[in-house]
């Protein structure tokens, strides 16, 4: 499955990951996020060296941050309990941006993701990411948060200029990304938590067509297909459901922050759609199988476009 053979060690391990990122969610004490981010860490590291003979430089690199991660949250409860209040929450987000790889702990996001397999390359930009930015909501106007929002987002669109590989854009793009979600937190949860959701099955849907041409031969026009499409989404351009998401958030933030939010999204557009051409010019020309994803896209088209009136028509209205 993308790169990683199923067995009953990797489901156990992909049970701790899912049970540890809703512990650390669900969970009314500090202790019982840290607990939950930690059991969450012991099942993906397995996850990423299940043979276990070596050890990889990217599982390294991913566990000596997260262990920073961890470390920095644990001294920021107990600074909190210790009543240095702003110290102690400084030191909190700290954790959680080093966790979810976000400036000015962003660096080693791309040193991992490129040396991973398509599964874990997937689930590191997408459900490693929720539990941190779920509790980023807990720090409301923080001007940490902020600045970290607005240089993610430079380093996201500037650096995927000069990426010239799949996993490289996606790594830049989720930095571009991760500036939206961190700006719809200012909002509104829901908000955020939609955005996420059309964020994560985007990335799962781009990956798995990334990895199933990889293993394949010959050119599969649908999962080509799927895989423009995907990356459409992520771009947010218009009718796809990523327009309409950045839509709310347009509708409801503070002006200075959506400029910055909304110049990195346009400069990003340049490496979606020259991936996005070099997608079309390596499929065939073969007639019956254009006819067919012509409208497999006008149908994908549709749907999001219907889902994405949907959603933003809820949350305005």
């Amino acid at each position: 499955m993308m790169g990683v053979a199923l067995s009953p060690l990797l489901i156990f391990c992909g049970v701790l990951v899912i049970m540890g990122n809703l512990l650390s969610i669900s969970s009314s004490s500090w202790l019982g996020v840290w607990l939950g981010m930690e059991i969450n860490l012991f099942g993906f590291l397995i996850m990423m060296n299940p043979e276990g003979c070596c050890v990889a430089q990217s599982g390294v690199k991913y566990f000596v941050t997260q262990s920073i991660g961890s470390m920095l949250l644990l001294f920021g409860f107990f600074l909190v309990f210790s009543l240095f209040n702003s110290v102690g929450a400084v030191v909190i987000m700290m954790g959680l941006l080093m966790k979810t790889g976000i400036f000015p702990f962003h660096n080693w996001v791309p040193d991992v993701v490129m040396v991973s397999s398509w599964l874990i390359g997937c689930l590191i930009l997408t459900w490693q990411k929720l539990a941190p930015f779920s509790f980023f909501s807990f720090f409301p106007g923080s001007w940490f948060l902020i600045t970290s929002l607005v240089f993610m987002s430079l380093v996201g669109c500037l650096g995927g200029l000069n990426q010239n590989s799949v996993r490289g854009m996606a790594v830049y793009s989720s930095f571009v990304h991760n500036s939206w979600m961190m700006l719809s937190l200012l909002y509104s949860f829901s908000v955020f938590f939609v955005y996420y959701l059309i964020y994560s099955l985007s990335v799962m849907v781009f990956f798995f067509s990334c990895w199933t041409l990889s293993k394949s031969s010959m050119m599969s026009y649908s999962i080509s297909w799927m895989g423009m499409l995907s990356l459409l989404m992520l771009s947010g351009v218009p009718p796809f459901m990523g327009f309409f998401m950045k839509l709310i958030v347009v509708l409801s933030c503070p002006i200075m922050l959506l400029i910055i939010c909304l110049l990195s999204s346009v400069v990003s557009l340049k490496f979606y759609m020259s991936f996005f051409y070099s997608m079309i010019l390596n499929s065939s020309e073969k007639s019956i199988y254009c006819v067919k994803s012509g409208v497999l896209f006008l149908a994908f088209s549709l749907a999001n476009f219907i889902m994405g009136s949907i959603s933003m028509s809820y949350f305005i209205w």
